[in-house]
């Protein structure tokens, strides 16, 4: 009998889908890739996607982000706040979300209400992509306007600008918060937050499009190319330590997941990607062997022309707290629909009432004409 993993994998693609897979183990212990949901939210490209325990959220060239609950399996609405395509999303602890766009600027989301607490302006071009710290106090974020900005999330204030040398297309952080990684074409800078100087730098062989950092010092690189490398950032120029032939095209999305594989609470590391061949795959890795390619674990032909990954670790249980929040966030947007839609409605109205009202001015000012002119033929 087939058993679930626990493990939802979720991608976005060109063709403005949303395509959910749940991986899971065979009686023959081999894992596969078993299609959950399909979704067709947007009306463009979907360039990012993020998710928590409990919320999905994906951002397309269509300026909109589409919400679902991953629990109850059903959409929660649009948020419709951006005025360029969406460039990145992140969670932090299921309660915020961050969000930026090619307008410039970054949006900070309570997922209670979803309401946009508060907008961040200072990137003087379109946003590429943010970051939040693992302490939900700071957050990083990179644009065209060649700066690294980082927020003061508690006051919702720039706290430091750092002008960069040429466009960077992605930052992270590390787990445990200490370090930064800043990817500018096919290079990488790691920083040291404590002192904001670059630690190590490490040149890929391509266009860098995606990377993931794990165990606070190894980091997972892929991009243009079928490659996928991975260094150690503790040294200023480290070497590559794994390269191999992960797929066809290149590499779009990379996502790590620490999983307890035994009862003794055994670690596993695996790796999630995708690719622009259309296909995802799930990666084993043992660092005790670094050196050696990682175990293939499972694979799937999705057929679509993917951008973007995200990894959602499904909990067997949730807390009546969790569900609340759930519940009272949901019932929240189905309320703000049923007033959107009633506003609608009322503008409707007034609209039709306006032009009800042009029509008989005109019929009355024709009436008066007409009495005006038989008064001056008598």
């Amino acid at each position: 009998m087939a058993t679930s993993m626990g493990i939802d994998v979720i991608v976005g693609c060109y063709e403005r889908s949303l395509i959910g897979y749940s991986l899971i183990k065979n009686d023959d212990k081999e894992y596969t890739f078993k299609v959950k949901f399909t979704n067709n939210a947007h009306t463009g490209c979907v360039k990012t996607i993020a998710s928590s325990d409990n919320f999905l959220a994906s951002g397309s060239t269509d300026e909109m982000i589409q919400l679902f609950n991953l629990k109850s399996n059903c959409e929660l609405g649009s948020l419709m706040h951006h005025k360029g395509s969406i460039s990145s999303l992140c969670f932090h602890d299921n309660k915020h979300m961050l969000s930026c766009s090619d307008d410039g600027t970054v949006c900070i989301w309570s997922t209670k209400d979803w309401d946009c607490h508060k907008v961040l302006r200072g990137h003087r071009s379109e946003v590429l992509s943010v970051a939040v710290h693992p302490s939900g106090k700071l957050a990083m974020s990179v644009g065209k306007d060649k700066t690294l900005r980082t927020w003061n999330l508690i006051q919702g204030r720039s706290a430091y600008i750092t002008n960069l040398k040429a466009v960077a297309d992605l930052v992270l952080w590390n787990a445990s918060g200490t370090k930064y990684m800043v990817a500018i074409d096919n290079r990488v800078d790691v920083y040291l937050l404590e002192t904001a100087m670059v630690i190590s730098t490490y040149t890929f062989t391509g266009k860098i499009l995606c990377a993931a950092l794990i165990q606070d010092d190894y980091v997972v690189i892929g991009g243009e190319g079928d490659t996928i490398e991975i260094f150690k950032s503790d040294v200023l120029n480290p070497v590559c330590l794994c390269k191999w032939k992960a797929h066809t095209n290149r590499v779009k999305a990379i996502q790590h997941v620490e999983r307890a594989v035994t009862d003794g609470g055994e670690v596993s590391n695996w790796l999630f990607t995708a690719s622009s061949d259309g296909h995802i795959k799930a990666w084993h890795i043992d660092f005790e062997k670094i050196s050696e390619q990682p175990c293939l674990l499972a694979a799937l032909d999705t057929t679509a022309r993917l951008t973007c990954l995200t990894v959602r670790s499904a909990k067997t249980a949730q807390s009546d707290a969790s569900d609340s929040v759930n519940n009272q966030s949901e019932n929240t947007v189905k309320s703000k629909r049923k007033r959107n839609k009633k506003q609608r409605l009322q503008e409707r109205r007034k609209d039709k009432e306006i032009k009800e009202k042009e029509v008989d001015d005109d019929d009355n000012d024709v009436t008066e004409k007409k009495k005006k002119k038989v008064e001056i033929v008598h």
